[in-house]
């Protein structure tokens, strides 16, 4: 399962190199893609999550600017998410539809979120060289639906991928599905690089008082979903191992 996450340089551009992430570029006029993209596997988010979070509206402009140097770096991007309408049901497929000619010879890839149906998607396979379907909506929507969009996936010979998916449940629940991809910026924004390698590495020790296995939160806290368990959180990996190898609670 391919991991992408945000544009970075220096050092944090070491530790994405060194866990093989890839990066998602994201349409903001704040941040164009630069020669750390070069080499790595890339694929070009429209921005209207990011916009939309800000209290934007979409923005054409930034992100067909951004696709054009992206172009003129001759990257070569896995995917690019077609301009979509966050939480716009129908009306968001619409206007992605909206933008299938403009962006013809791509490989694109269709977000769905709460309120589309998969009939309604399937009309536009044949429109377009659609090969990915990004689910992205609600929490609540797209880990219930996640299931039923792979089945759709492979039905029509589609990739799957999976957006805002920063938590090693999250890591888990998408794996444990079969997506091909998921992205987050927390992983970057966070340093929480520790999640990424517990989610390489497999399930992590258990609590030693009632061995049920930890939650890792976005922050790399890491605490016993057992209310009886008096555990506080630790920032990583090693400290875990090494506490629950004594059966100690911190």
């Amino acid at each position: 399962m391919q991991i992408y996450t945000s544009v970075v340089s220096g050092i944090r551009l070491k530790e994405v190199k060194k866990r093989n992430l890839g990066f998602m570029i994201s349409s903001t006029p704040d941040r164009m893609p630069g020669e750390e993209c070069k080499g790595m596997k890339c694929a070009l988010d429209n921005g209207a999550y990011i916009s939309w979070r800000r209290g934007y509206p979409f923005f054409e402009s930034i992100f067909m600017k951004t696709l054009e140097k992206c172009y003129k770096m001759s990257l070569d991007l896995d995917f690019i998410v077609v301009p979509d309408i966050v939480a716009g049901g129908m009306k968001s497929l619409d206007f992605s539809c909206s933008w299938l000619d403009r962006l013809k010879g791509s490989k694109l890839a269709l977000a769905v979120q709460d309120g589309i149906c998969q009939r309604a998607v399937e009309l536009y396979f044949e429109l377009s060289a659609i090969e990915t379907i990004f689910v992205g909506g609600t929490a609540e929507w797209k880990w219930r639906t996640l299931g039923q969009w792979k089945e759709f996936a492979e039905k029509h010979d589609k990739n799957l991928h999976v957006g805002r998916c920063g938590t090693l449940d999250n890591l888990m629940k998408a794996n444990a599905v079969g997506v091909n991809s998921v992205d987050s910026s927390s992983f970057v924004r966070n340093e929480s690089w520790h999640i990424i390698d517990s989610f390489r590495n497999g399930t992590i020790s258990r609590c030693p008082s009632c061995m049920d296995e930890p939650i890792v939160d976005d922050h790399g806290m890491i605490s016993c979903s057992n209310k009886n368990c008096m555990m506080i959180g630790i920032f990583c990996r090693t400290s875990w191992e090494k506490h629950a190898a004594k059966g100690q609670m911190l």
